[in-house]
């Protein structure tokens, strides 16, 4: 990822580290990510306890103060009581941003500490991601970087998520081993100072991002986030799983019609979330039409209603493959079978016409043709379920992206 990155680049480009945990987490924990994750830069372990022994090439300190020079990145865990303190001296320090993995605390602080925090990042000299945060990944061509101690290390790619919530970040990124093209996570935790607006805006500046997922639990400026969503939603991709608050179930209304207003795609759940990042990131514009290739006889009649009222064209199954291809070729073709149907189809994508396949049977001749189709660029499924889902999701897609208009300040929503 290039170097131009502001917010982020002491979190997701760390030159050097230094490691002050004491909480739940520990230091060993902190370091094993780091060995697995092969982060070449040099790691402070600040810890009184000479005792303690740090493996080879980390360097030990006994105070913060003693660092030398001021790190990229701070990790730290600690007690809640602790946090303002330690995050002051970071700040006194010079540390530019620290990542948080410590437990939140189970009751809000104090009157005086929510005020020291308040002047804390009201004065910007320090960038905080956390407490409770999932961790980072960046996983970009020469430059990969990850500290995640709640989800997997992502297999690289376009498809960037922003996390309030640890346990979907963790299934979105298991989600890389089937198709999912993940490259970066960042997960804020109950974050305090750094807003998913922020985020947005910094990882949209850069080419090597494509499609921007979203797990949000709360957006305290809601109408901020609306401004840079509806900046961004014409030309990027922006898709969110935003659940109503337990016990809320009537704000969930609100919600779907103000991410609707930003552009946004909402869908249901983390699978959800990971399918939507996998289409969005073959066809960003989303699809006004398109084709379903559909075998599972039991299962058509569901098929067809939800697509035929999308407005789709629609062809059943294997034995239609004139009527697919008729929908698909202009004029006569001579594509037979499952061996033609392939062929039929990379001649399509040729064409530049979109296709997606699905449920077309498990004898060898549709197990062929499904392979020939996905070597050709097709997005293949092997549950219908999931091809009406992402054809779902790409038609609301297109929707969504025509209809986002000129931003009107007046009408933005101010709570959620």
């Amino acid at each position: 990822m290039a170097e131009t990155r502001s917010l982020l680049r002491p979190f997701l480009q760390p030159r050097s580290i230094a490691i002050l945990a004491r909480g739940r987490v520990g230091v060993s924990a902190v370091l094993e990510k780091l060995v697995e994750a092969g982060y070449p830069g040099r790691v402070t372990v600040i810890d009184p306890e000479p005792s303690k022994i740090v493996p080879f090439g980390v360097q030990r300190v006994s105070l913060m103060a003693e660092l030398q020079g001021a790190p990229d990145l701070l990790v730290l865990d600690c007690a809640p009581e602790d946090r303002l303190r330690l995050l002051l001296m970071a700040e006194r320090k010079g540390i530019p941003a620290v990542l948080d993995l410590s437990r939140p605390a189970p009751t809000p602080p104090d009157a005086d500490t929510q005020e020291g925090f308040a002047v804390l990042f009201g004065r910007g000299a320090m960038r905080l991601i956390g407490p409770g945060s999932a961790g980072l990944a960046d996983i970009s061509l020469g430059n990969p970087f990850a500290l995640s101690m709640g989800f997997e290390m992502p297999p690289g790619g376009s498809v960037a998520l922003i996390s309030q919530d640890g346990f979907v970040a963790r299934l979105v990124a298991s989600r890389g081993a089937v198709g999912l093209e993940l490259g970066t996570i960042v997960d804020l935790g109950q974050g305090q100072d750094v807003s998913p607006e922020q985020v947005l805006v910094d990882l949209a500046r850069h080419e090597d991002i494509t499609v921007l997922l979203l797990a949000l639990g709360d957006l305290a400026r809601p109408e901020s986030f609306r401004l840079v969503a509806r900046a961004l939603a014409p030309a990027m991709p922006l898709a969110a799983c935003f659940p109503a608050p337990v016990g809320a179930s009537g704000r969930d209304a609100a919600i779907e019609a103000f991410l609707a207003d930003c552009g946004v795609l909402r869908v249901s759940d983390a699978h959800a979330l990971a399918l939507a990042g996998r289409v969005l990131h073959r066809f960003p514009q989303g699809l006004s039409g398109s084709i379903a290739l559909l075998g599972e006889e039991d299962a058509k009649d569901f098929a067809f209603s939800r697509l035929t009222a999308m407005g789709l064209p629609v062809a059943s199954s294997m034995v239609d493959a004139a009527a697919v291809l008729a929908l698909l070729l202009p004029g006569p073709h001579g594509h037979d079978g499952a061996d033609g149907l392939a062929a039929g189809l990379v001649d399509a994508m040729a064409l530049g016409r979109p296709v997606l396949a699905a449920g077309l049977g498990e004898g060898p001749a549709q197990v062929r043709a499904m392979r020939r189709a996905a070597e050709a660029g097709a997005l293949t499924f092997a549950r219908l379920e999931e091809a009406v889902l992402a054809l779902t999701l790409l038609t609301e897609r297109h929707r969504l992206r025509l209809g986002v208009s000129v931003i009107q300040d007046d009408d933005a929503p101010t709570a959620l």
